[in-house]
């Protein structure tokens, strides 16, 4: 770790990275999940969301391969201050899973919002505007989605 580097040395050093593999593992998984929830009955739904979600990281990890990318390399403080916000995102599964179990249809919701979360995180280290306008649009998509008419 670099701990001995003043704030600016650090996201200066973690913003040289690319950081590629993981928005588009997630945004595999994603498409993914929505195909799914098209395409199958609504009571598969939750189970594609678990699945996909879940698949997230280990998808990454692949794509890191291809485009020459280690997610699990910690050269920076701030390596370990963004999974720390990925984790603390994930402690909000407490709140998801009990909802499911009510409503099933809550899930895209509380799983979108739960995983935008970092994305703050990210963009407040990168010092750059396409973390919050990540997070923030995906929340505000989700919230208008929950609302829009279900076909039948």
């Amino acid at each position: 770790m670099t701990s001995n580097l003043s704030l600016t040395e650090l996201r200066l050093d973690f913003a040289r990275e690319r950081r590629i593999a993981s928005p588009i593992a997630g945004a595999i998984c994603w498409a993914v999940a929505g195909a799914f929830g098209a395409v199958f009955p609504a009571r598969f739904a939750p189970m594609a969301m678990f699945i996909c979600v879940g698949m997230i990281f280990l998808l990454g990890l692949l794509v890191g391969r291809f485009v020459h990318e280690n997610m699990m390399a910690q050269g920076n403080e701030l390596d370990a201050l963004l999974f720390k916000s990925v984790i603390a995102a994930s402690l909000f599964w407490a709140v998801a899973l009990p909802l499911c179990s009510v409503d099933h249809s809550s899930l895209p919701l509380t799983l979108g919002i739960i995983f935008g979360v970092p994305w703050m995180i990210l963009a407040w280290i990168i010092r750059h505007w396409i973390g919050s306008f990540h997070a923030i649009a995906c929340t505000v998509l989700i919230v208008v989605a929950c609302f829009l008419p279900v076909p039948k």
